[in-house]
């Protein structure tokens, strides 16, 4: 993984999910990696820690209680657009995959997930997020070269 390298991308990641092993897990596998994490069991804490804190990706499992995923989705495109949310699912079927690229996501993880599927979910948020930032640049020098109106 490229991120290994040099200083990795995600400074602070999110992880929401109802199981306290699969956070406990998610946390221990993160900080080996060198990120920062905070863990949520449930829809309260996770918009409580969209509203704030920072992160760089937020893991979301599909059935995390006290919500539907797709408005959990949608307030994080409310607060943070440019934020890429990884869906996780203990469930997998295709009808669960389709919605989750329909909320917006940026991937999809099957529980239980290899390491290797972890960090390769970590470089696509990564280079969704280089995207995103690109992208603003270009749409602010596009503006920003257009001469000022002088009034005549």
């Amino acid at each position: 993984m490229t991120h290994h390298d040099e200083k990795p991308f995600p400074t602070r990641v999110l992880v929401a999910d109802g199981n306290q092993s699969v956070r406990d897990h998610m946390e221990a596998v993160l900080e080996r990696l060198g990120i920062e994490t905070m863990l949520v069991a449930d829809a309260v804490g996770f918009v409580s820690a969209l509203a704030t804190d920072q992160f760089s990706i937020v893991f979301l499992d599909d059935s995390l209680p006290g919500e539907d995923p797709g408005n959990l989705v949608e307030r994080v495109e409310q607060f943070r657009p440019d934020l890429p949310v990884v869906m996780m699912t203990s469930c997998p079927s295709i009808d669960g995959a389709v919605n989750a690229l329909r909320y917006g996501v940026c991937d999809f993880l099957v529980k239980p997930f290899s390491l290797e599927d972890l960090e390769s979910a970590i470089e696509r948020a990564e280079r969704r997020m280089r995207r995103f930032a690109q992208q603003s640049v270009v749409d602010v020098s596009v503006f920003s070269n257009q001469e000022p109106d002088s009034g005549r």
